[in-house]
């Protein structure tokens, strides 16, 4: 199996230009990428909510394997899925939906969204705080510069 790279490495591919950047220019390349991520960030929110408006409560799925949509999934899909995975003893399954149906019904709506992103490796529940979208994104940006 491939190893997963760490943030910081992930982080360096998509921000290489600020490593090449120097003074103003690095100052302006750092500002330019929270603004890109902060808008890419509020695009999920707004999709997050607009999911929840319409359907209930729930969570914005990333699936960011070949092919798959990024779709909004209801308390109710990811409890059948739980249940499902249950009954076909996948515990790594039905843990991951466990913890995401933990998250919905505790989820501070008011001051966050929700979503779980789904690759290769891993599926990992994220919580995006609506007041500060890229406080997770900043200090990668600054430990890169």
């Amino acid at each position: 199996m491939k190893r997963r790279p760490s943030r910081l490495e992930l982080a360096s591919r998509f921000f290489g230009e600020m490593s090449k950047a120097t003074g103003a220019d690095r100052e302006q390349s750092k500002a330019y990428n929270l603004i890109v991520h902060e808008l890419i960030i509020c695009d999920l929110l707004g999709r997050f909510d607009n999911g929840w408006e319409k359907q209930g409560p729930g969570i914005l799925c990333m699936d960011l394997r070949n092919g798959r949509p990024t779709e909004y999934k209801t308390l109710e899909v990811i409890m059948e899925v739980a249940d499902a995975a249950k009954a076909e003893c996948d515990k790594a399954t039905q843990q991951l939906m466990d913890d995401a149906a933990k998250a919905i019904k505790e989820l501070d709506f008011e001051r966050y969204g929700l979503t779980m992103r789904i690759d290769n490796t891993s599926a990992v529940v994220t919580h995006i705080n609506r007041d500060n979208p890229t406080e997770n994104i900043g200090p990668l940006i600054e430990e890169l510069s």
